[in-house]
């Protein structure tokens, strides 16, 4: 296993004095970051507050942490403050020390910033040539620095003591327990236009099974206002299975999961009336040595409060504890518990499962502050939950049976709850995130999607009694980001992520090598993760800035731009949860040198495409370049047709299956490189970058005719529209004189008099592109048409797409509902600009797996992400078409490749078929019959028209 370190630093990375930060400064410093780092990209957060940084090496040094301050000295402004304080908080080590992060606190007069950091990280990598063997780069930096207050801050009026009255009298006064207040900067990173305050924080809290309840206050010292309170009980309404000592993975403690006799690890044995007290902790195998003396008999005790990484508490009862008589020189075996009740096998079930998780995440991501005897609480006198009680001091409860429900101290629970306090020492918020997180951890340890086996009855947790099924198999549709529901409800789009990568990881490397570089790969990420979508914060458990993350720490060379080892195993998770990843540079590049259209008219033809394979930084496995299709709508397995070379390296042949009239095939292209990494492209969904293997279809008909039609010409009022934040569809005349921005159209597409079309805003009287273009999501949506009658039905118009967001959440969306409007299916995603130019799209209903209907709608969807002028989109549509597929019963003609050479269309085969047709040799050795039509009839002047007119893209 890797093994990563965290350790509190002291260390300071600028030591200048703040002064007030404006809002161009952070726009400044990125021009100038980006002039000197062409090609890092940027990720911003809600309102610019947060900002990620990667794609490229960026500045180095002699050391890691060297090239971590030199950059933050030098471009901290990018987060907003280029007068910042910062100082080094942490620095934690993943991937056998290749890896480091570095992250820094911000401070005010003296005083640490709530919510503030730097995050910087480095990865050490074999140098290109030069005298050093190695080079230490940043190859990813994240954070948010608060502004200074313009006139620095009020006066303190208010002693902590005035603080926590004003507390009290806020409604708090039920709180028993209260404890010492100190003086810090509290910060919004979510509002960063609201200034820093200085603010007593203090904890209180009243803390009984019934209802627990501790909150974390902010007061402003200057005017007594109660800023912020946090709330530090985190419910996690899940449950698990037990492994280890009594109960078998991975369910709970019931008659019909029967305990095991398995060694306990890390628990405290100690020799009674020793003096001082002499003991030692289990090895995690359960042996265990304790230096000692002479060799007369002693009595030995161990119990369930002895944890090394948890002390457990038992609340209906005694605690759990037993002795045991030994004789030094002679092996004896201590049984914690030899039988078991519920009260008893709660207490070892918590001492195990508490300890398991924080190994896993040691082992992995190696945070000292987890080395610390957690306070475990069991049997409470409460049911139907667990909980995570943010300190001081942390601790985790768990409940006893009754209600419905089982005890609650069992493995996924046990896990799910330390993995918020694994959170908290990250200094990370809870939310959302927080219980994605904790999930994962129950994911991985147990290897299992389900949070909570049998946690109570199905009545109560449908559909079998488990609180969360984050591989979707449950009741609860999983959520897709963004997510606005309940906590756990949303962080199960994290979960849902892991579980997937865990997934896809199998199926390239098996079982268990898949599971264990999944699990690394969340150890590593661990030290580096910064919460939700605004850092340090709980917002949206997964999202951009998380798939970022994560490829970093999957990279093996300081530029993710190139890709990264498991890139295709990880950002299919996300895509598949509504997160755009963007593409990245292939390793090997596949170029198609034709476009096959969305209906193939030609009859049964066999169809090639000549397609040119360029190595980039992996050199391509002979023999593996193929064309991989399927039925479209199918989930079989993809077939495989080897390419054929043709002529010069990286030169070929795609052959595809010849297809039925009216049959439609999901296909793309794909080669081995000698990373063993599977590089495919396909052809008519561009935007569907880095190879999504469910994006490109084809189908084939013998003819198309024309159902219905939409110019916009005439405003029938039958097309509806939503209003976005700031833009929207409009109907445009473009009758008049309208002035290119460089992304908006100036005239429509259908033949003149026409002048109509559907665009994005219509304001283009001005040359600011971001001129009346979209902000925010809007859609138009046609009327229902019917096409019961139309077999095999394509859609297809013409498309204008600008955007300059590439990458970042901006899309152009194609969707048909055959309900109504019911339920809608993408039938084109553009995700990066189609250019300043009005371009033909279109789909085939069968290609969806859809049967055209008497209702059926199409609408078209525009999302800007980012509100106001940060960005431009800008999108339009015109001449909308529902065509019919028409299959020809009548004869089936020859290939047109007539003299055999595979090369088609081609003049030679029209010449060739007149030579054979006229008495002559064929001049290839290889020509067909010259009964082209197969009427039986020839010779016969109908098989030189039939071949002339299928030659032409015609009927048979």
């Amino acid at each position: 296993m890797r093994n990563v370190t965290i350790a509190a630093l002291v260390g300071v990375a600028g030591l200048c004095v703040g002064g007030v930060a404006h809002a161009d400064v952070a726009v400044d410093a990125l021009g100038a970051l980006r002039g000197r780092y062409p090609g890092v990209q940027v990720q911003e957060g809600p309102m610019g507050s947060a900002r990620i940084l990667y794609g490229r090496p960026m500045n180095d040094g002699a050391s890691p942490a060297q090239a971590a301050n030199d950059f933050v000295n030098a471009h901290k402004g990018v987060f907003g403050n280029d007068g910042a304080t910062l100082g080094v908080r942490e620095h934690g080590q993943g991937n056998v020390g290749a890896l480091h992060n570095f992250v820094y606190a911000q401070t005010m007069d003296g005083l640490r910033v709530e919510h503030a950091f730097v995050s910087v990280v480095v990865r050490t990598m074999a140098a290109a040539g030069g005298p050093d063997p190695l080079v230490h780069a940043v190859v990813m930096a994240q954070g948010v620095v608060a502004p200074t207050p313009a006139g620095g801050f009020a006066l303190d009026v208010l002693t902590a003591e005035d603080a926590q009255n004003v507390v009290r009298a806020a409604g708090y006064e039920y709180l028993k327990d209260w404890y010492d207040a100190d003086l810090v900067v509290y910060f919004d990173p979510e509002h960063p236009e609201v200034p820093a305050v200085r603010a007593w924080k203090f904890h209180a809290a009243d803390i009984n099974a019934e209802r627990p309840r501790a909150f974390t206050f902010f007061v402003d010292a200057s005017t007594g206002a109660l800023v912020h309170v946090r709330n530090d009980i985190h419910h996690a309404d899940i449950t698990g299975s037990v492994v280890g000592l009594v109960t078998p993975p991975n369910r709970p403690d019931v008659p019909t999961n029967l305990p095991v006799q398995q060694p306990i690890g890390e628990v405290k044995v100690e020799v009674v009336g020793s003096n001082p007290l002499v003991f030692a902790f289990t090895e995690r195998d359960g042996s265990f040595t304790i230096p000692w003396t002479g060799s007369d008999p002693v009595t030995l005790r161990v119990s369930a409060g002895g944890g090394r990484w948890n002390a457990v508490t038992n609340n209906n009862g005694a605690a759990l504890s037993v002795t045991q008589g030994a004789t030094p020189g002679t092996p004896v075996t201590v049984n914690l518990l030899p039988t078991s009740t519920a009260t008893t096998q709660s207490q070892v079930n918590a001492l195990v499962f508490a300890n398991e998780t924080r190994n896993f995440i040691r082992d992995r991501a190696n945070i000292p502050t987890l080395d610390v005897a957690l306070a475990t609480n069991v049997n409470e006198g409460s049911t139907c939950n667990a909980f995570y009680q943010q300190g001081p001091p942390d601790s985790i409860h768990f409940f006893a049976s009754g209600g419905g429900c089982v005890n609650t101290a069992y493995a996924s629970v046990v896990n799910h709850e330390y993995g918020h306090f694994i959170v908290n020492e990250r200094g990370l918020g809870q939310g959302a995130f927080g219980e994605g997180y904790a999930d994962v951890m129950s994911v991985m340890i147990n290897d299992d999607p389900i949070i909570g086996r049998e946690f109570g009855t199905a009545a109560m947790f449908p559909p079998v009694g488990a609180i969360r099924h984050v591989d979707g198999s449950g009741a609860e549709v999983t959520p897709n980001y963004p997510c606005n529901g309940a906590v756990h409800y949303c962080g199960q789009v994290l979960g849902n992520i892991v579980w997937n990568i865990r997934n896809n990881m199998n199926a390239r490397y098996g079982a268990p090598m898949g599971l264990d570089l999944t699990r690394d790969l969340i150890g590593d990420w661990s030290v580096i993760m910064t919460g939700g979508e605004v850092p340090n914060t709980g917002d949206n458990s997964a999202h951009a800035g998380t798939a970022t993350q994560m490829l970093t720490v999957d990279d093996i060379d300081g530029n993710i731009s190139n890709g990264t080892p498991n890139f295709a195993q990880i950002r299919p998770a996300f895509i598949a949860r509504n997160i755009n990843v963007p593409c990245v540079d292939a390793r090997v590049e596949i170029q198609p040198q034709a476009t096959i259209p969305a209906v193939i008219t030609t009859g049964s033809q066999p169809l090639t495409v000549p397609v040119t394979i360029s190595a980039g930084t992996a050199s391509v496995i002979s023999g593996t370049a193929a064309v991989k299709w399927r039925a479209a709508g199918s989930v079989d397995p993809f077939q495989s047709i080897p390419m054929t070379p043709a002529g010069g390296p990286g030169v070929y042949t795609a052959h595809f299956p010849t297809l039925a009239c009216g049959q439609a095939i999901q296909y793309y292209y794909s080669v081995q490189t000698s990373e063993q990494y599977q590089q495919t492209t396909e052809l008519t969904l561009p935007s569907h970058t880095c190879g999504d293997a469910d994006s490109a279809f084809s189908t084939q008909a013998t003819d198309a005719s024309t159902s219905f039609s939409e110019t916009f010409e005439v405003d029938t009022g039958a097309w509806t529209r939503t209003i976005a934040g700031g833009g929207s569809w409009v109907r445009t005349n473009f009758s008049g004189a309208y002035v290119s921005t460089g992304a908006n159209p100036t005239t429509d597409t259908t033949p003149s008099p026409g002048s109509f079309a559907w665009t994005t805003g219509n304001d283009f009287i001005s040359t600011n592109a971001n001129s009346g273009d979209l902000d925010g999501t809007s859609i138009l949506t046609s009327p229902a048409y019917d096409l019961s009658n139309a077999a095999g039905a394509i859609i297809s118009y013409q498309r204008w797409v600008y955007m300059n967001n590439d990458g970042a959440g901006d899309e152009f969306r194609a969707e048909v509902s055959v309900d109504n409007g019911a339920t809608w299916h993408v039938g084109e995603l553009l995700v990066d600009t189609a250019g300043a130019a009005w371009v033909q799209g279109g789909f085939s209903l069968g290609a969806l797996g859809l049967t055209p209907s008497a209702t059926t709608r199409v609408r078209f969807v525009g999302v800007d992400v980012l509100v106001g002028n940060q960005t431009t989109f800008e999108a339009g549509i015109d001449d909308v078409t529902f065509a019919t597929l028409t299959c020809n019963t009548g004869p089936t003609c020859d290939s047109i490749d007539f003299n055999g050479d595979t090369l088609f269309p081609d003049t030679a085969d029209i010449g060739d078929f007149l030579t054979v047709f006229g008495g002559g040799a064929c001049p290839t050795g290889t020509c067909g019959d010259i009964d082209f039509n197969n009427d039986g009839l020839f010779p016969d002047t109908d098989d030189i028209t039939a071949l002339l007119r299928v030659f032409a893209g015609g009927n048979c």
